[in-house]
Order: C-alpha cells, then sequence, then structure tokens
C-alpha cells in the first residue's frame, strides 16, 4: 500500500509539474497556486524572498516529498523570471492545516528552508535527473517554525526512498 501510495505521489508530482507556464508570471506568486505569500526581508544582512505556501495536507511524509518538487518548480521560475527580486536568498516557508487537542483548526508555518540562490542558478533544471530530493539535499540549515515540523521530517525521513534520495537533508535536519 505504501509503495502505491508513493507511486501515486511521484505521477501527480510529475504530472503537477507541466514544464514551463505557458506565459511569463508577472508576479512570483503567479508560479503556483499553493504560494500564499510572497515578501523580501533583509536578514542578518542579506536579501532574502520569502515564498510562503500551503501543503496538501495528505500527510507529514507525503507533503513534504511533494513541497520539495513543487519547490523546484517554484525555484525554476523565480531564477528564470525574477532573478532580481530572487537576492542573495529564497526561503521556502511551508505552512499545514494543524488541529489541536480540542478540535480547533488553524494553519501555521511549520519549516522554513532556505537556499542560496547563487547554488539555485547552478541547477540544470531541464535535466530530469535533478528532483525535489536534490533540491532538498542543497537547502541550507532548515528552522523549525512550529513543533509539529519535527513530524514532518520525521515521517518524511522514515521512508525508506526519502531517506535514500534526500539523505543530506534528513541528516541536517532529522534533530531539529
Amino acid at each position: 500500500m505504501k509503495n502505491v501510495l508513493f507511486a501515486l505521489l511521484v505521477a501527480l508530482s510529475i504530472s503537477a509539474c507541466g514544464g514551463e507556464s505557458p506565459t511569463p508570471p508577472k508576479d512570483v506568486k503567479d508560479i503556483d497556486s499553493k504560494i500564499t505569500k510572497v515578501d523580501q526581508a533583509k536578514v542578518d544582512g542579506k536579501s532574502v524572498m520569502r515564498v510562503t505556501m500551503k501543503l496538501n495536507g495528505l500527510s507529514a511524509s507525503a507533503d513534504v516529498f511533494s513541497a520539495g518538487s513543487e519547490m523546484l518548480n517554484i525555484s525554476k521560475e523565480i531564477v528564470k523570471y525574477f532573478p532580481k527580486q530572487a537576492g542573495d536568498e529564497v526561503h521556502f516557508v511551508l505552512v499545514a492545516d494543524l488541529v489541536d487537542k480540542y478540535g480547533n483548526k488553524s494553519e501555521a508555518g511549520v519549516l522554513e528552508i532556505p537556499y542560496a540562490t547563487n547554488e539555485l542558478k547552478k541547477i540544470n533544471f531541464e535535466s530530469s535527473s535533478f528532483t525535489g530530493w536534490n533540491l532538498l539535499n542543497l537547502s541550507q540549515e532548515v528552522t523549525l517554525l512550529h513543533p509539529v515540523g519535527r513530524e514532518f521530517i520525521r515521517e518524511f525521513c522514515k521512508d525508506e526512498s526519502n531517506a535514500k534520495y534526500a539523505d543530506t537533508f534528513c541528516t541536517n535536519t532529522i534533530n531539529l
């Protein structure tokens, strides 16, 4: 069952990629419907583009896997159409639906995954061998924004394929 779910997620991620936008996006937020907010900030003297995106809400593992593919597609468009706005770094804030022990629903950022823009520019986005796993491996120091972010990382890295192909990401984040 787990392998079937994984294969379905891979197929959905590939079909969701769809390649380039038919027309160039007017704004970073237009790149993907999962992007809820884009802002610019100065962090430690660096210019940072912060891209906030909503997770699918399937499962912790599936959400991080899908986010890797979505961040790859978004990064491609940012590098191509908005290189100056990207600044020194691009940070992805992953937002999840949460339910507390009383059944109250809320949304919160759970992880912030940063990338150096100069590293993103080195990626051969046309290569099918560079995947969301590879992008996760390029991430800099991931920030835990909510305690449930640990569960997302733990569940993602517990999966054998994710642990194998996103090994650097898992090694660097498992102890957050």
